[in-house]
């Protein structure tokens, strides 16, 4: 490796580690013209562009034309250049952007519903939220063949951690027509709130799909249960907990799953600790 090559590497591994916050103008123009110039010191026209046009502002603002007129800058280095505020302009309109906000079981479930639409394989997803309980992005965890995917703890709090949410909402489908939770639905769903909330962070709702219907654990208040395991769990240690007797599905009625009836129950109020004559 000559002088040269190793004086990228070193760095590109400083950029990797630091990020650019702590470079000067010159070095980030040096770095940023590296795919562009591969076999030159970028250094030299670093300067020479600051030089020439006065800051690092100016240099991103000038046209194709005088950056080209710069000695040693290719018409690819100024062509990206020249393109990198309009990149940042559209990010900035992206971000920016509204983003849906789920302030109720209803509107989760409205959301979720076109992504299970006529699936015949079984796929996992997750909402993740910030603290007001607007969407920071959607996540796909898996999709398995007939009615069977694996789900961990892990995958979710991944998504929870990169996305530094406040709160998740998980949602599956069950291909062969019910909607009713597993035991194995109820079980894991008790790992990843408890999980989540060693984080500091709430599992909102785990939403179950079958064709037009639906099942939400929060709309039919089972997260009570959930948050006992919580307390259970902190206490006494790991241990799994069978779902309720009151979920009997011998006992279940089908209205509650029809899609029509979908809950207006507040998130927020819930995180509150407000019970339902309170919300009233």
């Amino acid at each position: 490796m000559s002088e040269h090559e190793g004086h990228r590497e070193r760095f590109k591994e400083r950029v990797l580690k630091e990020g650019l916050e702590n470079f000067q103008n010159h070095e980030i123009l040096e770095f940023l013209l590296y795919p562009f110039i591969p076999r030159k010191d970028t250094n030299p026209i670093a300067h020479k562009l600051m030089d020439r046009f006065g800051s690092f502002h100016n240099v991103l603002n000038a046209s194709v034309e005088d950056l080209e007129k710069v000695e040693g800058v290719t018409h690819s280095a100024a062509l990206y250049l020249n393109s990198i505020p309009q990149v940042f302009r559209r990010y900035q309109q992206d971000f920016e952007t509204k983003k849906p906000s789920f302030a109720t079981h209803g509107d989760a479930i409205n959301f979720l519903k076109n992504y299970f639409s006529c699936r015949t394989k079984e796929a996992v997803y997750a909402l993740s939220l910030d603290k007001r309980f607007n969407l920071i992005g959607v996540f796909a965890l898996g999709e398995g063949y007939g009615d069977s995917v694996s789900l961990t703890a892990r995958e979710v709090a991944d998504v929870a951690m990169r996305t530094n949410a406040s709160a998740i909402i998980i949602a599956h489908n069950h291909p062969s027509g019910s909607a009713y939770p597993s035991q194995a639905d109820y079980r894991m769903t008790n790992i990843i709130a408890c999980n989540l909330s060693f984080m500091g962070i709430t599992l909102c709702d785990h939403i179950i799909f079958a064709g037009q219907n639906y099942y939400s654990f929060a709309q039919h208040d089972l997260f009570q249960y959930i948050d006992g395991t919580i307390d259970k769990f902190i206490k006494e240690g790991a241990k799994f907990y069978e779902i309720p007797d009151l979920l009997n599905e011998a006992s279940f009625d089908e209205k509650i799953f029809n899609s029509n009836v979908i809950g207006d129950e507040s998130f927020l109020s819930e995180k509150l600790g407000l019970s339902k004559t309170d919300k009233k």
